[in-house]
């Protein structure tokens, strides 16, 4: 259940925009202390750059780049 919801969250991030703390928790089904938990993960491994001020997350360039290249065939 876990790993679906940090899927769900890593899929509202693909873009590369920023994207408003409380957008992602109600699009992932989370609740506020399981969506900073993830947040605090993801932050802490490079995945996500977060605007603290502006209650705000993007996936960081390099993990975008990685998450989102094709497979190779």
């Amino acid at each position: 259940m876990a790993g679906s919801k940090l899927a769900k969250v890593l899929r509202i991030l693909e873009d590369g925009c920023w994207h408003e703390l409380e957008e992602i928790c109600q699009s992932a089904g989370m609740s506020q202390p399981q969506l900073r938990k993830t947040m605090r993960f993801l932050k802490d491994y490079g995945f996500v750059v977060l605007d603290g001020e502006r209650k705000k997350a993007k996936l960081d360039s390099e993990a975008r780049k990685f998450l989102t290249q094709k497979p190779i065939s």
